[in-house]
């Protein structure tokens, strides 16, 4: 791609698709989806697998990682003098689009566990810039700092918005990010 795209004087830019494209694991190897010891897949509220990898196994997001990195060194090391590649489009769309949320034993305890004090923390300290939608939540519960996600956020609330990360820990609403969003 690099080689013919330099043989024709165009410049790149690479989109990263990941393990996550549109909420799906479509570009993932399939030996990756055949082991789900190692790559656990979201499963839906009656157990059903889905076509997603989940968020919470650490074993995906290391080999996210470690791909995206042998990437990177590829691409530094054949294009380091032509700049052929201006630009990396990093595609990692996770989310859940057949499920309201992952329902697996991990996903389970996650959500019924303690909002994370770094969370809350980050929302007292940047209540003026919060979500429109995560105040409101917020605020129904009277604005608890402490407590498990329902108890916070009130029952039912499905929290969807993208931007409310804390930038030093790699965390969304909770659960860690993998190592190469941070």
């Amino acid at each position: 791609m690099i080689l013919g795209a330099r043989k024709e004087g165009l410049k790149l830019v690479v989109i990263w698709f990941g393990s996550w494209k549109n909420s799906g694991s479509t570009y993932v190897p399939s030996w990756v989806k055949l082991d789900q010891k190692r790559f656990p897949l979201v499963k839906d509220e009656n157990g059903k697998t889905l076509n997603i990898l989940s968020t919470l196994s650490e074993e995906a997001c290391n080999a996210d990682a470690k791909a995206f990195s042998a990437l990177m060194k590829h691409i530094r090391e054949i294009d380091n003098k032509h700049h052929t590649v201006v630009m990396m489009q990093i595609e990692n769309e996770i989310g859940t689009l057949r499920t309201k949320r992952d329902y697996s034993e991990t996903a389970n305890a996650a959500f019924n566990g303690t909002v994370p004090s770094e969370l809350m923390n980050y929302f007292k300290v940047n209540i003026e810039s919060l979500h429109p939608g995560i105040l409101e939540a917020w605020g129904k519960q009277g604005f608890k700092d402490t407590g498990t996600w329902e108890e916070v956020f009130g029952k039912g609330v499905w929290l969807t918005t993208e931007r409310n990360v804390l930038p030093d820990r790699g965390t969304i609403y909770g659960l860690e990010l993998c190592k190469i969003c941070r």
